[in-house]
């Protein structure tokens, strides 16, 4: 059996002492520290997610901006081919007067 004598109860004192003197100069911080920690991860995370969707907006924005561009693209092409066209029409119309001419 234990006996309760000087040593055991100076052993229980010693112990909790310990134990708070670790509490408050390890433990504290500690939980200081990964709070911290905790909160920079939480913060980036966030940041990480915001950048994400500009990005996915940005490209979007991008898509139709080259959808437009091509459309225009396109446009402007066809409106030199009819050009083309008329000017080639104009061209061949002069050369058959030319030869009625002579």
């Amino acid at each position: 059996m234990v006996e309760l004598n000087g040593t055991l109860l100076i052993s229980i004192l010693n112990f909790i002492i310990l134990v708070a003197v670790l509490a408050h100069f390890c433990y504290k911080p500690m939980l200081k520290v990964m709070d911290d920690r905790r909160n920079k991860i939480r913060n980036d995370l966030d940041s990480a997610a915001r950048s994400s969707a500009e990005a996915a907006k940005l490209k979007s924005d991008l898509e139709a901006e080259l959808a437009n561009a091509q459309v225009a693209a396109q446009g402007i092409v066809d409106k030199a081919v009819k050009e083309a066209k008329v000017q080639a029409q104009a061209q061949i119309d002069e050369a058959h007067a030319a030869i009625e001419r002579e």
